[in-house]
This record gives C-alpha cells, structure tokens and sequence, in this order.
C-alpha cells in the first residue's frame, strides 16, 4: 500500500494517469479474489475426491471380505449336495434348505457390495472430473492474474522512474590550473571537462527518501550512488576566464547546466523486483506452486488416463459378476438336477421295495393257506 500511496500521489495532478492506474488496480484486485475463490474450491474439490478414494478402498476391502464369506458358503453348500448325492436320504431336508439360504445371502451381500463399489467409483469419477475443471480454471485465473499483475508492475515503475529521474538546474564553478604539458586550448577542455563532471555529480542525486521501501530494496545508499547516472541536458551562463596562479596559470569555468539523472538496469531490476512483491504479495507462492497440483486428476491427461483405469476396473467387475451370476445358475441347475436324479433313485428305491414287500406277502399267503377237506 505504500507503493500504491506514492505512486498515487505522483499522478494526483494528472488525472489520466490516476484513472488509469486505478482501473488497473480494480481489474487486479479482481483476478486477486477469483484466484481465492478458485483456490478454495480446488482444495475441497481435492478433500472430496481424497474421501472419495478413501471410501471407495474401505467398499473394496468390505467386498473383498464378503467375496471370501460367499466362496466359504458356496464351498460348504456344494460339499453338502455332493454328500447327498452320494448318500441319499443321509442329509436332512432342513440342513440342505439352511445351507443354500446362507449360500444365497452371502452371494446377495457380495453382490450389493460390487455395486455399491461401482457406484462409488462413478463418483469418485464425477469428483476427479470436478477437480480437474476446477483446477483448470485455477490455471486460468491464474494466468489472467499474471497478466494483470505485469501490467499494474510496469506502470509503477514507468512512474517511478519519472519521479526518480527529474532533471534540475546545477551551477558549478572551478577553477583548474593547467600542468606544464598541456597547451591553453587542452586546459580549457579539461577544465570544462570537470565542470561537466561536477555538474553530472551533483545532478545525478537519487535521495534515500524518494525511494520507497529502500530497505526492503537491500540496496545500499553507496549502491544508489553508484547506480545513477545522469546527462546535460543544457547548458546556460558559460563563462571562461584565464587566471593566474599555479606554475602555468588557469582556467575558471562556470555554467548552470540542466542534469537530466536516469538509472541504470540493476537500479531499475532492483525496484522492479519490489514492485512485484508488492503487487502480487502472496500470490507469488501461487505462482511457485502452480506446478506442483498434480493430483489424481490434477490435469486433463491424467484424468483421462485416472478415469479410463476406472471404467477398465467397471468392466472387470462387472464381467466378473456376470461369471459369478453364471456360476450360481450352473450351480443351482446342478443341484436341481443331483435333486432330481436322487428323488428319481429314491422312487425307484420305494417302487422296488413296495415290489419285494408284495411277492414277500404273496409267498407268505401261500404258505398259510388253509388244507382243502376231502369228503
């Protein structure tokens, strides 16, 4: 804010350069809160898909439990029809009937599970997808804050550097006595020589107060000196007089020249380099981080490489429940038709007894019968 105070106090007599550096501020101030806004609903885009993922495995390892459950029951339930194949009539009808509900119910439950597993995968889908068009607009934002922000920097330090570089009217007077192998016309150049450089010295003056925040700046005032520089820009009331003293005499040259100071580029990187962290302040770590939001959907492509790995493990699962459908069926015809050959044995078993048991009977009333009486 300090920055913007003088920069705005330089331009309070020009209107024009107060208007625009005003729209500027308000198309950055702008980009500043769509960047926050963005940034927090990338972060709970990211938590969300983060839960999302941590639900979806907690679902897998539950399924992953109730598969192993199902496998034990199938496996117990088929050793019993096997048994009672082999055995007829050795299995009671109510063990057989108990062991194909529990068979039945783990499959139900494993069954509710690859779909509650499909279902959470098409969410956490939807999430990546949320992430990434969230992130993308971050990047976006982001971009258009950098833009801004370069244009708010480059104004400010256009007017700084007006501010910096004002020239000033410097009078001077030497007196320079000339050495003994120089001829009068090379003593006047010099003299006039080092009145230049006395007026571009003095002229070329950049106070420790007239830049703002020098110490954030680290630049010393000996670093300041050495960094401006300066041009005559006009020179008024040249006068040049022979006098006397020394061994050969002298020159005294006296001017009011109009210095004109300018910085040089490390003087000017320098102050550029702290309008840019008063500008964009915090956002710089935004900037430095940008690279780094790779996240399970942190870019299109790796979204579409996340989501194609999900709709490939969909398939997967849902050709397995289809094998799993298909081998419950098997199992259930071959246990209708292991039913219906022991109820066929068992028929003819009572058929062949209720047979012998006649003949038996027969054979019996022959025996028995009464003596015929002959009169």
């Amino acid at each position: 804010m300090k920055i913007r105070n003088l920069l705005l106090t330089l331009c309070i007599s020009l209107s024009q350069c107060y208007q625009v550096v005003m729209a500027e501020s308000a198309s950055l101030t702008f980009h500043k809160q769509q960047v926050d806004q963005l940034t927090n609903r990338v972060t709970a885009a990211r938590n969300k898909v983060f839960d999302d993922k941590r639900i979806l495995d907690q679902a897998a390892y539950h399924s992953l439990t109730l598969q192993k459950k199902y496998e034990t029951a199938k496996d117990d339930y088929q050793k019993l029809i096997a048994f009672d194949a082999d055995s007829p009539g050795s299995v009671r009808f109510e063990d057989l009937s108990n062991k194909r509900t529990l068979n039945n119910k783990a499959y139900a439950a494993y069954q509710d599970s690859l779909n509650e597993i499909m279902t959470l995968q098409n969410r956490l889908a939807q999430s990546s997808i949320s992430l990434n068009s969230t992130q993308n607009a971050l990047n976006t934002a982001i971009g258009s804050l950098k833009f801004a922000g370069a244009d708010e920097v480059d104004i400010q330090l256009r007017e700084r550097k007006k501010a910096f570089e004002i020239s000033q009217k410097v009078p001077v007077s030497i007196d320079y006595f000339c050495t003994e192998d120089q001829t009068f016309k090379q003593c006047k150049s010099t003299a006039k020589e080092r009145a230049e450089r006395s007026a571009i010295e003095k002229g070329a003056v950049v106070t420790v107060s007239s830049i703002t925040k020098m110490r954030d700046l680290q630049i010393e005032s000996e670093l300041v000196k050495s960094e401006v520089n300066a041009n005559i820009v006009k020179k008024e009331s040249v006068k040049s007089s022979h006098i006397m003293g020394g061994d050969f005499g002298g020159i005294h040259y006296e001017m009011i020249a109009t210095v004109e100071p300018y910085l040089s580029d490390t003087m000017l990187n320098q102050i550029k380099n702290a309008i840019t962290l008063e500008v964009f302040g915090k956002y710089i770590a935004v900037f430095s981080s940008e690279k780094d939001t790779e996240t399970m959907a942190g870019s299109s492509q790796s979204t579409n490489d996340f989501l194609a790995k999900l709709e490939k493990e969909n398939q997967n699962r849902l050709e397995a429940t289809r094998r799993l459908e298909a081998q419950r069926k098997a199992d259930e015809e071959a246990k209708a038709r292991h039913a219906e050959v022991a109820r066929q044995e068992r028929e003819k078993e009572e058929e062949n007894a209720l047979q012998r048991r006649k003949a038996e009977e027969r054979q019996l009333k022959k025996k028995t019968r009464a003596p015929v009486l002959v009169f």
